[in-house]
């Protein structure tokens, strides 16, 4: 849920954004060891993710506080040039 939440968000946010190819869209890291598992993807879209209420018939704007619920910690970092854009990131404890 948490790669699929975050995937989803960073596709969404560079919609319309020319990129100069070959460029991708998003990228995607995966790193785990015994004890937790680091989601981290990075997409070309400026700004900040953006965490807003959703009510109960929406269809979307639930994302981040999935990945929230789901993660002992999230966040993101930009990215300076010559990509820029920025990762978010969510650190998942293993079970």
């Amino acid at each position: 849920m948490v790669v699929s939440e975050l995937i989803t968000n960073s596709v969404t946010a560079t919609r319309g954004i020319s990129l100069p190819e070959p460029r991708p869209v998003v990228r995607l890291w995966l790193l785990a060891d015994s004890a937790s598992v680091f989601v981290a993807v990075w997409d070309a879209a400026p700004g900040i993710p953006q965490w807003r209420p959703a009510d109960q018939d929406a269809e979307d704007g639930r994302g981040l506080a999935i990945v929230a619920a789901l993660s002992a910690r999230w966040g993101f970092y930009p990215c300076a040039a010559p990509y820029g854009g920025k990762v978010t990131w969510a650190l998942i404890d293993t079970p």
